[in-house]
């Protein structure tokens, strides 16, 4: 059983250099099951398009609104509510026609 203990910095407390990372990182993947290799690969290159993409990086380090509701938001909200609750509610494709008609 593998036991890896992960950390920015090597056993001296000293920052660990790209190329030690990417030898641990090489090291570790060596040593994964068979049946583990695809979730690493797929949340590698997660890794690698978050880093890529600058709008996907940009949504990613957006600040939270942490902004309250207004009272009209609120309204809104309700309204959408209830309508969703007595069943109002149109097909998508609907509401593709109308948005595109009016935009």
């Amino acid at each position: 059983m593998l036991i890896y203990e992960t950390g920015d910095s090597n056993d001296k407390g000293l920052p660990m250099s790209t190329e030690h990372i990417k030898a641990d990182l090489h090291r570790l993947v060596e040593a994964l099951p068979a049946h583990e290799l695809q979730a690493a690969q797929r949340f590698l290159a997660y890794l690698y398009e978050q880093g890529s993409d600058p709008v996907l990086r940009t949504l990613l380090e957006a600040p939270v609104d942490d902004e309250p509701e207004t009272p009209e938001e609120q309204a809104a909200v309700q309204e959408a509510r209830e309508q969703l609750a007595r069943s109002e509610t149109i097909p998508d494709a609907d509401f593709w026609k109308r948005f595109e008609h009016e935009s």
